[in-house]
């Protein structure tokens, strides 16, 4: 175990060590909670332990002096100006799920056989990434801050299927790269890391995991904690000074989103009914939106928090509430959230539930106790905030009332037999392509919309399954409510008298 190799773990005389995990992270990191802190002050640590032990975890690779970019920033403009000496570098732990000796084998393999390859640096990039796709479970940041040393940190998702059955969709992660001991690792997920409120706070750290996902999608600049907080603060201070953070409001976030030449794109969904299929639409549209909640203590106290969903768990409705008579939503099979809470850890299970006509999200109660049940948290969903690019005009709000207004009109239809289920996304047009490329019984359909139609850079659709069938309404993202432009109407039907209907209803050509 790693705890019986402490000392080694804190060594600053080898750049690189291999170790055995360790479930105890804060103790094999030799971590000190600062005096007078609470009891739950390495508890992100100890859930990123159990979440690893999860994955399977059994190796770490320790980089024992890492500069990263965040804390870089956030050293320069806030903890250098300390009368403590904070050091301006981190420690980098890397987790894989095989054992020490052979990932440390491995390493020294993939750099030999590189060597005798006639391209080196490519041969090396490929067989990296098959190594990282079998054993790369991410790597975690530690800052040399004891109160809250949990840094920028990227680890795989849970799988696919859960052990009660039910599927985990992951559309709001992205691919980052990692160098270490001269290979380029990869691993898919969403960065996370913990408040240190000192350059940060709540929301600040939920809107950069968010950009992260946003600058994979655009040619965004690197977000950090500090220059959010800067940002967001620059023309009003309603909660005083801007460092230490004292968290933001709703507008101050909208207000650092434009900074990064985005735009905000906030809902305010009245009902359960209209905020379930408007956050579904957000992750499945591949988007990380930041979930502005409330919850009520038992004093009375009204308190707000932001976290950023990645993912969301699907469980088949036994009894679904049908827009129209054999006619459901995706996002009535969403059961569950997952969410990057900076006071709990990533990929944390937010259960959701219908409370007084609203959406309510169960949440763990943040502790450090491991081996008891963790409390609940019931918090209210009241803003869904995106940064997306400013010719996404057609807001997600919109386009679910026309999704409303088109099962309606084919609910009237007399052929409607077995059940149709509906969903609706955004995504970039070549995104959209390829999607359907990746279908064998629709391989040429792509090709067809290429010589057919424009696309716009992001295209809204609204997809109907029906059997094996299945039609997209296209439209136009840069027009609005009032003022719809369908781009067309694609199905992988040959005979499809539904997608004929909704070609003649939209005004717009049949790709088939």
């Amino acid at each position: 175990m790693l705890s019986t190799m402490a000392p080694s773990f804190l060594s600053t005389n080898k750049l690189f060590e291999y170790l055995h995990f360790d479930a105890d992270l804060p103790k094999a990191l030799g971590l000190t909670p600062p005096p007078f802190s609470s009891s739950s002050t390495y508890h992100q640590l100890l859930y990123i332990s159990r979440y690893l032990q999860q994955l399977e975890c059994k190796t770490v690779l320790l980089e024992s002096r890492y500069v990263d970019r965040d804390y870089m920033e956030d050293h320069s403009v806030f903890y250098s100006r300390s009368l403590t000496g904070y050091p301006n570098y981190c420690r980098r732990l890397h987790f894989f799920n095989e054992a020490k000796d052979a990932v440390e084998a491995e390493f020294v393999k993939l750099l030999q056989e590189a060597a005798g390859d006639n391209e080196p640096e490519r041969a090396l990039r490929r067989k990296s990434r098959a190594f990282s796709a079998r054993a790369y479970l991410g790597f975690c940041v530690i800052k040399p801050l004891e109160g809250s040393p949990v840094g920028r940190t990227v680890l795989r998702p849970y799988g696919p299927k859960a052990d009660d059955g039910s599927l985990r969709v992951f559309d709001s992660t992205r691919l980052y790269q990692a160098h270490v001991a001269g290979l380029e690792l990869t691993v898919a997920g969403l960065a996370f890391q913990q408040q240190d409120v000192g350059v940060s706070a709540c929301a600040t750290t939920a809107l950069w995991s968010s950009l992260h996902k946003a600058k994979d999608l655009e040619d965004v600049g690197p977000a950090t904690p500090a220059q959010i907080t800067s940002l967001a603060s620059r023309f009003s201070l309603p909660f005083g000074r801007s460092m230490p953070s004292e968290g933001l409001s709703v507008d101050q976030m909208c207000q650092a989103i434009r900074a990064f030449e985005l735009a905000p794109h906030l809902l305010r969904p009245r009902s359960f009914q209209a905020a379930r299929p408007l956050v579904y639409a957000a992750i499945r549209s591949g988007f990380a939106p930041i979930l502005i909640i409330r919850r009520t203590t038992a004093t009375s106290i009204t308190t707000a928090h932001a976290v950023t969903a990645t993912g969301v768990k699907l469980v088949e409705p036994t009894r679904p509430r049908f827009f129209a008579p054999n006619i459901w939503d995706y996002s009535q099979a969403m059961t569950a959230l997952y969410v990057h809470d900076d006071r709990v850890g990533p990929y944390e299970k937010a259960s959701v539930r219908d409370a007084d006509g609203q959406l309510h999200l169960l949440m763990d109660e943040p502790t450090s106790a491991a081996d008891e049940v963790t409390p609940k948290e019931d918090w209210t969903l009241t803003h869904i905030l995106l940064p997306l690019h400013g010719k996404i005009r057609l807001s997600f709000s919109s386009l679910y009332n026309l999704l409303l207004r088109l099962t309606k009109k084919i609910g009237k239809r007399d052929d409607v037999g077995a059940s149709i289920a509906t969903e609706m996304f955004i995504l970039k047009g070549p995104a959209y392509l390829r999607s359907l490329g990746l279908r064998g019984d629709s391989a040429a359909l792509p090709g067809e919309i290429v010589k057919q139609l424009p696309l716009s850079r992001y295209v809204a659709v609204i997809r109907f399954r029906f059997s094996s069938d299945v039609t997209d309404v296209l439209i136009d993202t840069t027009s609005t409510e009032k003022n719809l432009h369908f781009l067309a109407v694609v199905t992988t039907s040959k005979a499809s008298a539904l997608a004929s209907d909704l070609a003649q209803w939209c005004g717009c050509p049949l790709v088939m």
